[in-house]
């Protein structure tokens, strides 16, 4: 049975209940943290896409030296993302050289060990086979011998 956290209340309180305060500090804080800087980016973009587009309709050197100028951007753009990647693909490597060298020598003492005793049911399973067939050369052997013997 439940228990409630006071007589009057016959339920217990919700885990989820909200605090209206604490919500209404959450909507103000997402909006100068998250809405208003990308607000603000989006329209400094869209200012400088107004301002590309009216720099000049019958310079085409200008326009020439504007669009090298965004290729030469998103040129280095791609390159910060690929040396980036580059370093983290650095510090994961490494990270993982710290963690790699104890589980090899543990993976190669294992398979060590499925080694020797591979070789240890095969040694056990071929002895016999191996001392029969030395039985039968040293029969074989025998025979040859006493048969140069007698003429």
């Amino acid at each position: 049975m439940l228990k409630s956290t006071s007589m009057d209340s016959p339920l217990p309180e919700s885990p989820h209940s909200r605090n209206l305060v604490s919500q209404k500090r959450h909507r103000t804080e997402s909006w100068w943290q998250i809405w208003f800087p990308l607000l603000l980016i989006s329209a400094g973009i869209a200012w400088g896409a107004y301002l590309l587009g009216t720099g000049g309709s019958g310079n085409i050197g200008g326009m020439a030296q504007i669009a090298t100028i965004l290729i030469g951007l998103l040129v280095g753009l791609v390159g910060l993302i690929v040396l980036v990647t580059l370093g983290l693909s650095i510090y994961a490597v490494s990270v993982l050289m710290a963690w790699i060298p104890p589980r090899a020598f543990q993976l190669q003492r294992i398979i060590g060990q499925i080694t020797a005793r591979v070789n240890r049911v095969a040694n056990n399973a071929t002895e016999p086979l191996i001392r029969l067939d030395s039985w039968f050369g040293a029969a074989r052997h025998a025979v040859k011998k006493f048969n140069r013997r007698t003429p």
